[in-house]
């Protein structure tokens, strides 16, 4: 066959793909003899056969040449054979992200002479291309085979289909998930996530399921009624699945001294009373007792009362103290006791 003659090749792409199982099922196509690959159906192209001269009809054939009206007659015009299409149409080829992708063109020359095979991007140097998340898209990639003369083409088209994937929360903080804190205290809270197939993330923090943020850290704030227990969850989602982080927290109960309103300085006349009726208030609610340091006093109804008389004149600091039974605030209280004069008595007359 002379060397000038059209390239003509046979090519069949044998088709690894790591991890779809179904490729042969949703094409019709039956694995090779070797279990590997899963073969596409022939592509031949090839050219029209060397013409042969014609044969010369019997009726012409003789010793005497064609006469001059006959040689003269203008021979007809072939019409140039149609030359074999170089790149045939593109076979699809379906799989996801993650699967490898492996051509394996089985290419024949009929002048056997040394191929080179080549391959488009995405597929690398030996036809192989490991799909990664994020790759989901169309691909249209051509397999040439060439003798360095002539080539032939095949397009196929790859379609990577998206591998769903939950997000994953890399990292968080605090640590610990049991912990343990006071009221009148700010915790902080933090998490790192990421999403293989580079979804765009949100975030929900609930405490004891109420929402409490939607920012990739939060502080929490303990007042003086969080004592007790708490569940603080941070919900990831990538518009398909979540992924969660879950705190457990117990505060603390931290007391508050009760409020003791003040008093003024007390100014009585002996044999009047002196009475102090104390006013306070607790912030957690606690029940409140008072006391004063002088045991002059008697408590009466919730007051503090001095029964004065004439011996009781002078000025006195009493100390009034309020509890809540952890913490106890007092006040110091002057009392003034006039001295009331009396007339002198005549107890008795001794007859001179």
């Amino acid at each position: 066959m002379k060397k000038n003659m059209l390239f003509v090749g046979i090519i069949s792409l044998m088709i690894i793909i790591s991890g779809c199982k179904t490729i042969s099922e949703l094409y019709g196509l039956e694995p090779a003899a070797d279990g590997d690959f899963v073969a596409l159906e022939e592509i031949k192209v090839e050219t029209p056969a060397e013409e042969t001269p014609p044969e010369i009809p019997e009726d012409l054939a003789g010793d005497e040449p064609p006469s001059e009206e006959a040689a003269e007659e203008p021979a007809a015009e072939e019409e140039p054979s149609e030359q074999p299409k170089e790149t045939t149409a593109a076979k699809v080829l379906i799989v996801k992200e993650t699967d490898l992708v492996s051509l394996k063109p089985s290419v024949q020359d009929p002048d056997q002479d040394e191929l080179t095979i080549t391959y488009t991007s995405p597929l690398d140097s030996e036809g192989a291309w490991q799909t990664k998340y994020g790759d989901a898209g169309e691909y249209t990639v051509s397999i040439t085979a060439s003798d360095g003369q002539l080539s032939t083409s095949q397009d196929v088209l790859i379609i990577v289909n998206k591998k769903e994937e939950a997000p994953t929360i890399d990292s968080f903080s605090p640590e610990d998930t049991s912990l343990q804190a006071s009221e009148d205290s700010e915790l902080e809270f933090s998490v790192e996530a990421s999403d293989l197939n580079s979804d765009t993330l949100s975030y929900r923090w609930s405490v004891d399921g109420e929402e409490a943020g939607a920012e990739k850290d939060i502080t929490l704030t303990l007042d003086f009624d969080a004592a007790g227990d708490h569940t603080i969850v941070v919900s990831v989602n990538d518009g398909t699945s979540d992924a969660a982080k879950e705190w457990s927290l117990e505060v603390a109960n931290v007391n508050r001294k009760p409020a003791l309103e003040s008093f003024e300085s007390v100014t009585v006349k002996e044999t009047e009373q002196v009475v102090l009726s104390p006013v306070a208030e607790d912030p957690d609610g606690d029940e409140l007792s008072f006391k004063v340091d002088s045991g002059k006093f008697k408590e009466e109804d919730g007051s503090f009362v001095w029964e004065t008389n004439y011996d009781d004149a002078g000025t006195y600091t009493i100390t009034l103290s309020a509890s809540d039974g952890t913490d106890e605030v007092s006040q110091e209280i002057q009392v003034t006791i006039e001295n009331v004069n009396r007339p002198p008595v005549i107890e008795d007359i001794v007859l001179g």
